[in-house]
């Protein structure tokens, strides 16, 4: 007869008379310790994915951002131009010449509004499935239609 002795009004012990043996118990042919040692493997491995994908989306994300520090050399320009951003991240162009404060204007905007200047590349091509998905295959097929993108690269001439 087993010996129980309790600790709290909720957990007791059982231990086995002297000289009986201590079985474990079995779930489905594994011991107890085997099951809940495949269960923490199996729980490690599933954090371990979801921590390196997020990482990795992470690092995917921030390489599609606009470089806000440092120094970049572009073609086309003249004259230097210096960006500078306060605290609410508007930007405040610096330039000797008008030339440069339009060139520094049209980088900022592009800069800020990257995502706004690629939905509209998508919508005047019909495109937008490739991104959104197929909730807006209607939308690309009417703007087909209406060749847009034909009129825009030359194909239709409007007189």
């Amino acid at each position: 007869m087993p010996l129980i002795k309790q600790q709290s009004s909720t957990r007791s012990h059982i231990r086995p008379k002297a000289g009986n043996k201590l079985y474990r118990c079995s779930i489905d042919g594994f011991g107890q310790t085997e099951a809940m040692e495949r269960l923490m493997q199996a729980l490690l491995a599933s954090v371990t994915i979801i921590c390196l994908a997020a990482g990795g989306t992470y690092i995917w994300a921030r390489g599609s951002l606009p470089v806000m520090d440092g120094t970049i050399e572009l073609a086309g320009i003249t004259t230097p131009v210096r960006i500078t951003r306060d605290r609410d991240a508007v930007p405040h162009i610096y330039a000797e010449s008008t030339e440069g404060v339009m060139f520094g204007l049209g980088f900022a905007h592009a800069q800020d509004r990257l995502w706004q200047m690629e939905i509209n590349r998508r919508i005047g091509t019909g495109r937008l499935s490739e991104v959104l998905g197929a909730a807006t295959a209607g939308t690309d097929r009417f703007l087909r239609t209406l060749g847009v993108r034909r009129a825009a690269g030359g194909g239709a001439h409007i007189r």
